[in-house]
C-alpha cells in the first residue's frame, strides 16, 4: 500500500532556490526541516527569502523569458500560492521586503534602495508591489527582537493556527 501510496503521492514539496539543494531535499517537503549553513555574508538570509518567495508567490519575473512568468500545477491552472511565514531576527521588516520585490521583479536590489532604474525596471517593481498586496493573506513577514525559543515556537504557533501557514523560514 505504502508503494502504491507513493506512486500516487510521490514526497515532493516545492521547488526551493539552487537546482542541486532543491534536488537533494525533494523541494520543500511538509514537516521537514532544511538547515542551511555558511559563513556570515554569503546570502543564507537572501536564500531564505528567495525560497519563501518561490513557495508563496505563483508569479515572478523571469529573465530567460523577458517576462513575468506564472506557474502552472499538473492540470494547466495557476499554482495555488501557499502560505508561508519568514521570521527575521537580524534584518528589519522593509529590508525583508525589498529583497521580496527584487527578486519578484527582478531588479538588482540595490537599484530599488537608490531609486536608480534601468529602462523598464521601475514597471516590474510596480508590478511586484502588487503582486506583494494580492498575495498578502499568503506571505507573512515577523519580525522577532528577542528570538529565544519560547517567542519562536509561540510565534510559529500562532501563525500556524490562526493563518494557516504551512512553511516557515527562520532567518
Amino acid at each position: 500500500d505504502l508503494v502504491k501510496d507513493l506512486m500516487k503521492n510521490p514526497e515532493i514539496g516545492p521547488s526551493l532556490c539552487g537546482k542541486y539543494f532543491s534536488t537533494a531535499c525533494r523541494g520543500a517537503r511538509l514537516g521537514k526541516y532544511y538547515l542551511r549553513s555558511a559563513a556570515s555574508g554569503t546570502g543564507k538570509t537572501r536564500l531564505a527569502v528567495f525560497d519563501s518567495c518561490q513557495i508563496a508567490f505563483p508569479i515572478r519575473y523571469s529573465h530567460d523569458k523577458g517576462t513575468f512568468i506564472v506557474e502552472q500545477d499538473k492540470d494547466g491552472k495557476i499554482r495555488q500560492p501557499r502560505k508561508t511565514l519568514i521570521i527575521t531576527t537580524e534584518m528589519g521588516k522593509d529590508e525583508i521586503q525589498t529583497i521580496v520585490l527584487a527578486y519578484l521583479s527582478g531588479v538588482n536590489e540595490s537599484h530599488i534602495l537608490t531609486g536608480k532604474y534601468d529602462v523598464g525596471e521601475m514597471n516590474r517593481v510596480f508590478y511586484a508591489a502588487q503582486l506583494v498586496e494580492k498575495y498578502k493573506d499568503y506571505y507573512y513577514i515577523e519580525e522577532i527582537s528577542d528570538p529565544n525559543l519560547s517567542n519562536v515556537e509561540s510565534t510559529i504557533k500562532r501563525y500556524a493556527t490562526i493563518e494557516g501557514v504551512q512553511y516557515v523560514f527562520y532567518e
